[in-house]
């Protein structure tokens, strides 16, 4: 006699949950790309309303102390979404009832129009319990990138940097996430929730540009940090440079980027003080 064996169902296990934190290795955007990095630890904690919808707000954490990122929200249909600041819109992030041959325009793709899609749908065992596995691509004829998320987690590219990697050019990587400080998940690539390179951790960002995503126009906020001639370049994602520019401290800081096509950019800032390199969306 054959009996059939069914599995248990599996409960759905959500992304959006207080006291959740991910631990991010952030490559510093500087040439030559992909030799320096930084860990930056992101933590879920709090409550904010935006046009009648309840986020979990996002901060992160550096040598200065813990800032406000951006939040984050889950609905009932299991689509994971992210406001940011300069946004006019929340973006999707993550959609958990993807099927594989499905396509997805997630957040970061939505500039450029470039759809993700799913290649498979594979099941993962993390902390004991079973959790669904999304294996994701996106490409052209030139280069083709690749993704995964894991249920509960969120992406191998950083909780806020799915859909990212086309354009990063592997500059964000997930090392471990947490629950209430109980590690849960650890990416089998790497063997520490921590990671620095030779140079040691680099200072953070002291420069700040706004809007971003931008239109027509960006501005740096320096917070009395640049003086004498300063310097702007901005590359594409492919590391080419598109625009130059120069001014005095003295002068407004705006930059009109309107003859850029929409998309991710790399901005380096060059002062008798500071040199930072920044992404910028152009939208």
């Amino acid at each position: 006699m054959m009996i059939p064996l069914v599995s248990p169902a599996q409960d759905y296990i959500p992304t959006v949950i207080e006291g959740n934190s991910w631990d991010i290795m952030i490559t510093v955007l500087e040439w030559p790309f992909d030799s320096t990095w930084v860990t930056t630890t992101y933590v879920m904690t709090g409550d904010t309303t935006i046009n009648s919808q309840v986020y979990k707000k996002m901060y992160y954490t550096d040598t200065y102390g813990t800032h406000y990122q951006s939040c984050m929200r889950e609905d009932a249909d299991r689509k994971v979404w992210q406001n940011i600041y300069g946004y006019s819109n929340e973006i999707l992030m993550y959609d958990y009832t993807l099927q594989a041959g499905d396509s997805v325009l997630l957040g970061y793709m939505e500039p450029m129009s470039m759809y993700m899609h799913v290649d498979s749908v594979t099941s993962i065992v993390v902390n004991g319990n079973a959790r669904q596995r999304f294996w994701l691509s996106v490409g052209d004829e030139n280069y083709t990138a690749y993704e995964n998320w894991i249920e509960g987690i969120g992406s191998n590219r950083g909780i806020l940097t799915s859909g990212s990697e086309y354009f990063v050019g592997g500059h964000d990587w997930l090392l471990c996430m947490s629950q209430n400080s109980e590690l849960i998940y650890m990416n089998p690539c790497y063997n520490d929730c921590s990671l620095y390179s030779a140079v040691g951790q680099l200072k953070d960002p002291v420069l700040t540009l706004f809007p971003n995503p931008a239109t027509g126009r960006v501005n740096i906020a320096d917070y009395g940090m640049l003086t004498g001639d300063v310097t702007v370049i901005i590359y594409d994602n492919k590391g080419v440079e598109v625009m130059q520019t120069r001014f005095s401290e003295s002068r407004d800081s705006g930059i009109d980027v309107s003859s850029l096509t929409p998309g991710l950019y790399y901005v380096k800032i060059k002062s008798d003080k500071e040199t930072e390199m920044h992404k910028l969306i152009i939208l």
